[in-house]
């Protein structure tokens, strides 16, 4: 007969911690995945948010508002213009704006200017796409801007290599 033994042998300590190991490795990555992800959608909602203010503006003042994206800055910058092409300085609001290069870059051409048009917020002309890569991941978000009305409409954020408007 054998004695009675209290505890657990090495190879089920070793098996175990393995296989604890392994999900801890799974969990961390999925963990990572899920971050990248929420930061791509904040840098996603950031532009379209200030996309769609300028649409309203462009609809509710009659104006036209020029969205220039400056590529190698990963600055933005939404402008009111008058009919003389001048820019607004005074009501209606001036100027939105800001920056996506602490978090993301732009992949769109490096100099890619958009017009909304007033009374309607109507899109001028292509491109009708904005492309934006995370930093230091690869997840790509997409906006588009739609038809003739100028809709913000916010894509799936994507992983990988494609740089090109799905």
């Amino acid at each position: 007969m054998r004695p009675h033994r209290n505890g657990f042998t090495l190879i089920e300590l070793l098996v175990v911690i393995g296989i604890s190991g392994v999900l801890i490795t799974m969990g961390g990555i999925l963990l990572i995945d899920l971050r990248d992800t929420s930061r791509a959608r904040e840098l996603q909602g950031q532009v379209s948010g200030d996309l769609e203010r300028a649409r309203q503006l462009a609809r509710r003042y009659g104006v036209t508002y020029r969205i220039s994206i400056d590529r190698t800055t990963g600055a933005y910058t939404i402008v009111g213009i008058d009919a003389s092409n001048a820019v607004i300085t005074t009501n209606p609001p001036p100027s939105i704006g800001g920056s996506i290069n602490s978090t993301g870059t732009f992949l769109t051409d490096s100099a890619t200017v958009i017009e909304l048009t007033g009374p309607f917020g109507k899109l001028s002309a292509a491109p009708n796409c904005i492309l934006m890569q995370l930093k230091n991941t690869n997840r790509i978000a997409q906006i588009n801007l739609v038809g003739v009305t100028g809709n913000v409409v916010t894509r799936e954020i994507r992983k990988g290599g494609v740089t090109t408007c799905a």
